[in-house]
């Protein structure tokens, strides 16, 4: 059973579903999107952890009264409010926030400092789901890359699914929000490259210094991209394709892997 909570915790509990941060913190979970007042909520103890590591600015917890990490919050002296475990419950997006979110301050950052940076540059064209989305993120930054580009149309990198499933790396890897496709076009002197099931094979593929277009399940890279890019496929046996997400962590994997080996 969780500890009771402080005398500090229990002074103030929220419980009205009109509170107008509840209100904020309920629109952005269902829309998959930023606060009213353009935060990024986080679901998790481990998230707001990252965020610490990462001197995010963290503008506000919540925390259920029932949450073993209750009396953690109360020391952390971060901003603080503390919700009844029933209306908790009808802000969080899932049972595994473990009775923590977070609301935290993160910018975008500018495309040309990502292009500008060492690694490969990922481009999420028109992938809509918030899990592949986040999964593709946490690939980028084990394997090194620069940064990732979430082009207009794709999932946003402020939802909390997208943020959950990049499991911190969102928090420390550069990304630029909402960008038009028509602007890698022009991508100084990286190589284009779309990962297409009837592509080039990935063996054969010159991966050093480029800027990797990951589309859509449904309909992959859109036209924008794919007729400046060269593609890129990964080799397979008994399955048509790999996912997006699967794509882009062997592709990525290869090009640390080239890189280790110069």
């Amino acid at each position: 059973m969780p500890a009771a909570p402080s005398e500090t915790a229990r002074r103030a509990v929220l419980t009205s579903s009109a509170n107008p941060l509840i209100k904020s913190v309920r629109r952005a979970v269902r829309r998959g999107g930023l606060t009213d007042a353009g935060l990024v909520v986080l679901e998790s103890p481990h998230l707001l952890d990252e965020a610490v590591a990462a001197k995010i600015p963290v503008e506000m917890t919540l925390v259920s009264e029932r949450s073993k990490h209750l009396e953690d919050a109360v020391r952390s002296k971060l901003p603080l409010r503390v919700l009844s475990e029933k209306l908790f419950a009808e802000v969080a997006s899932t049972e595994s926030t473990q009775g923590v979110l977070a609301l935290v301050r993160l910018d975008p950052a500018p495309l040309d400092a990502i292009l500008a940076r060492p690694g490969p540059v990922v481009a999420l064209d028109a992938v809509q789901d918030p899990g592949n989305a986040g999964t593709i993120v946490r690939s980028a930054e084990a394997f090194g890359a620069a940064g990732v580009v979430f082009l207009k149309g794709c999932a946003s990198p402020f939802n909390p699914k997208t943020m959950r499933a990049s499991a911190g790396s969102l928090l420390r890897l550069p990304f630029a929000a909402n960008i038009p496709p028509r602007l890698l076009l022009d991508s100084g002197d990286r190589t284009l490259l779309a990962a297409d099931a009837s592509g080039g094979p990935l063996p054969e593929a010159n991966l050093k210094n480029i800027v990797l277009a990951i589309g859509s399940e449904a309909h992959g890279v859109g036209p924008v991209l794919r007729q400046a890019a060269q593609a890129v496929s990964v080799p397979t046996r008994h399955v048509e394709s790999l996912n997006a997400a699967a794509a882009a962590t062997v592709i990525l994997y290869e090009a640390a892997r080239r890189t280790e080996v110069r």
